[in-house]
């Protein structure tokens, strides 16, 4: 049995396709890591010129805040490959990002709690507040 070429070329295609939206998305992310280095290092040389903090606290602060934003800003890439790369496979991502959307809603009205602390955690590193 012999496939057609106008059935697996663009099945071909479209793989094709997803690999360079999957390698983008994880050079991204290498990228994204790479700056937030750089935005580490520049950070605590900054911070150590006011001579707010030792040094040490200076690192473990700017540690956990990048790590944070690296945590986010791979996620926020992946899921937006994610959903590039199920539509070049002639998926309709419309009724999942609407039942995503509502997850989302219900889950921020139940965790209403948790996310305003979470993010009051956030204000509080970023703002030194705590030692």
């Amino acid at each position: 049995m012999q496939i057609s070429k106008e059935v697996w070329i663009p099945w071909v295609q479209k793989g094709v396709s997803v690999v360079f939206i999957l390698a983008g998305a994880w050079l991204l992310t290498r990228i994204a890591r790479r700056l937030l280095r750089r935005l580490r290092t520049y950070t605590v040389r900054v911070m150590d010129r006011r001579g707010s903090a030792s040094t040490i606290e200076l690192e473990n602060r700017a540690a956990t805040i990048i790590a944070v934003l690296g945590k986010l800003a791979s996620t926020v890439i992946w899921i937006v490959a994610l959903v590039m790369a199920l539509s070049q496979l002639d998926f309709h991502i419309e009724p999942l990002l609407a039942g995503l959307g509502v997850a989302g809603i219900a889950v921020g009205l139940g965790a209403q709690t948790l996310i305003k602390d979470w993010l009051g955690g956030l204000f509080l590193l970023l703002e030194d507040q705590i030692r």
